[in-house]
């Protein structure tokens, strides 16, 4: 089968782009013709039209992914829809429609023809757990089952919106401290290649023996010059090898504990990580999806190895005849608050509240952490470079200084 993008026109001037698979390009005229469109071009996977007509963009320009974003609108497109009593068929093809995302795009128009010849809407998601996470599909399956697919969705839409708002906070958090950062070490930058070079040619002139800080600067500022490609080389080298060791399981491994080690970053990404799997555990087990079952599903909400290795021993546990709460017990990486909320949660009958509770625990303390980090870091990298430049400054004053002394 061969991927076909194709431009069509249907009714008299709407023009829609989408994607069929199809063995030749006869059959993939055949294809759009019984979707009801009228093909205008079709081309194979190597070329994409563009939004513009008669344009067309090579294969590594198109996108290729579906980002977070697109699955927030996504869902949230088919919850209002759904809510608002239109059929799922027609949901889909108005999404469709309305996704910019050709990619994208193509996955809801194969899901599109999935649910039309008879699948389920989990099913369909199920086909893409590449795209669609597989707890996404567990919960709609158990939202058809039991004939609550509207609130499945918005819990969906709030579960998605909730880990959206998370990113969106550490990102804002940190585009101030990284401005002060990239502006300091662009002022230093500037002092070391193009003032200090300058400084240390007058410092020649006066034939003196200079002090120590001056000599180390100047030095420095030399070596810059002249190897200036050489931390770039070094750079790059790091990011490929780092890039090389998260493609292998044992440097994924390795590198997510060393990011666990790190202060306050390690125990931020662990709270986020932990966060997103209780309030995940919590919306699936609410929604009737089996303990087992609901573990199995959120091991890939959760992206550091080391606390998914954790999780899977829990899994293996509690599928041997362990209790959940003996199972994370027998964990290290749940405190004893948590274990006591799982706890108190299977001994009412409602283990889901106390995942839910578990979650706001995590994400008060993910946000307390950011404010933290944020508010130190902020002082801390001003008065870092305003005391490496303060400490250059007094390294080019210190000959002058002298020669001042010996004058007088």
């Amino acid at each position: 089968m061969v991927r076909y993008f194709y431009k069509a026109k249907v009714g008299p001037t709407d023009i829609r782009q989408g994607v069929v698979d199809a063995s030749d390009r006869q059959n993939a005229a055949l294809k759009i013709t019984q979707l009801g469109y009228i093909p205008l071009d079709i081309n194979e996977d190597n070329i994409e039209l563009s939004t513009t007509e008669g344009s067309k963009l090579p294969q590594l320009f198109r996108p290729s992914r579906v980002s977070f974003k697109d699955l927030s609108i996504f869902l949230r497109k088919l919850n209002d829809l759904v809510d608002a009593e239109i059929p799922l068929l027609r949901s889909l093809q108005l999404i469709e429609s309305q996704t910019k995302n050709v990619f994208f795009r193509a996955i809801l128009q194969q899901m599109r023809l999935a649910v039309q010849d008879g699948d389920s809407l989990s099913k369909a998601l199920s086909t893409r757990l590449d795209i669609f996470p597989a707890y996404l599909a567990s919960m709609v399956k158990a939202g058809e089952a039991t004939g609550h697919l509207k609130s499945v969705l918005g819990r969906l839409c709030h579960l998605i919106e909730k880990q959206e708002e998370s990113i969106i906070r550490v990102k804002t958090s940190l585009v101030y401290p990284a401005l002060i950062l990239s502006i300091g070490l662009l002022t230093v930058f500037i002092l070391m290649i193009f003032v200090i070079p300058r400084m240390a040619a007058m410092f020649v002139d006066l034939g003196q023996e200079l002090p120590a800080l001056t000599n180390i600067f100047l030095n420095t500022s030399h070596f810059i010059s002249v190897f200036w490609w050489l931390p770039l080389i070094s750079l790059v080298v790091l990011f490929l090898g780092i890039r090389k060791m998260r493609n292998t399981v044992h440097g994924k491994i390795l590198l997510d504990q060393i990011v666990l080690m790190v202060p306050f970053i390690g125990e931020f990404l662990k709270n986020l990580e932990l966060a997103r799997f209780a309030r995940t555990m919590g919306i699936l087990l609410e929604n009737g999806v089996e303990i087992i079952s609901a573990i199995g599903c959120v091991q890939g909400v959760v992206s550091n190895e080391v606390i998914r290795a954790e999780i899977e021993k829990i899994s293996k546990a509690v599928s041997q005849g362990s209790s959940l709460t003996m199972a994370f017990r027998s964990s290290s990486m749940f405190s004893s608050t948590v274990t006591s909320m799982i706890g108190v949660g299977e001994e009412s009958g409602h283990i889901e509240k106390g995942f839910l509770k578990w979650a706001e625990l995590y994400e008060r303390e993910s946000d307390r952490t950011v404010k933290i980090a944020t508010t130190l870091l902020e002082p801390v990298l001003i008065l870092f470079i305003g005391g490496f430049v303060g400490l250059m400054v007094m390294a080019m004053l210190l000959p002058i200084f002298r020669m001042n002394l010996s004058v007088n």
